[in-house]
């Protein structure tokens, strides 16, 4: 894990080895216009102001508000319009040098366990924000990190841990009777086993599954069934037991057979079928 003072030292370095960057420092804003005096102190600048340090469960975050600032050239016997500076530029310059930052960073392969938060960065523009005629921009350097609270890497002898708080097992009741204890972070799988009989005492082990018998076995009503012909017409009933399979024998149908409106015979049908009845003179 990086520390805060190793990422002062690589934006330094950023700093440094930057073409147009000539300053770079650290600590609260209002610092930059105290120092802009000093011999040492030469635009453009570099500037980082900390913000909260986040730390989510196990994520720890730096976050920097950096500041990219150069000096307007004004011309001396001008009104201070931006016709007569070269404001836009310079502006445009430090919002690229804010870029390069973010590409330093985002591209970064030598620390790969530290991250650069892409999402919802904005570049605030400023003018004429201290002492000196200046203007370009900052924006808010969020970097993560993993962090893995360990003890064993904390420089510290003479300290003795406090104990580890164990848990009881856990006992498991079915319907109000104790059936098995599991130890604490255990893991107990239990099948169920259905049986229509007592064979076995209820809730008691066979195997791996526990016993659970049905004390009312379930009794269905016998089936009714009805036989209609092609006109719907009612031709019997019965019941078939619940469970049960039943054969159906449907009688033959008897048809009366007429010759020119006089009766001279009958037939037999089977049930449902098609006959053809042949009549012989004689």
């Amino acid at each position: 894990m990086l520390s805060y003072n190793k990422i002062i030292q690589l934006n330094r370095d950023f700093a440094n080895n930057h073409w147009q960057i000539k300053t770079f420092g650290n600590g609260a804003a209002y610092n930059i216009v105290l120092h802009d005096k000093e011999d040492w102190f030469t635009y453009p600048l570099m500037w980082m102001e900390d913000l909260p340090f986040p730390l989510n469960d196990k994520e720890f975050q730096f976050s920097f508000r950096v500041y990219f600032i150069a000096q307007v050239a004004q011309l001396e016997d001008q009104e201070t319009d931006l016709d007569s500076t070269n404001e836009n530029e310079v502006k445009s310059d430090m919002i690229q040098c804010a870029q390069d930052l973010l590409s330093f960073w985002g591209q970064d392969s030598d620390y790969s366990n530290l991250v650069l938060i892409k999402s919802g960065i904005v570049f605030n523009t400023i003018t004429d924000k201290f002492s000196d005629r200046v203007t370009g921009c900052y924006i808010d350097l969020k970097l993560k990190q993993g962090f893995t609270y360990n003890k064993c890497a904390i420089p510290m002898t003479g300290v003795t841990p406090p104990p580890s708080v164990t848990c009881q097992d856990a006992t498991i009741n079915i319907n109000g009777t104790a059936f098995t204890t599991v130890a604490s972070g255990g893991l107990l799988n239990i099948g169920v086993e259905y049986q229509t009989s007592v064979l076995n005492p209820i809730h008691s082990i066979v195997g791996d599954n526990i016993i659970i018998v049905d004390p009312v076995p379930i009794v269905c009503d016998d089936a009714t069934y009805n036989l209609l012909n092609s006109l719907a017409q009612n031709k019997g009933t019965g019941t078939i037991p619940s469970g049960s399979t039943e054969s159906i024998n449907l009688s033959d149908s008897v048809v009366d057979v007429y010759l020119d409106g006089v009766l001279v015979g009958t037939a037999s049908v089977p049930y449902g079928n098609n006959e053809t009845i042949n009549v012989t003179f004689s």
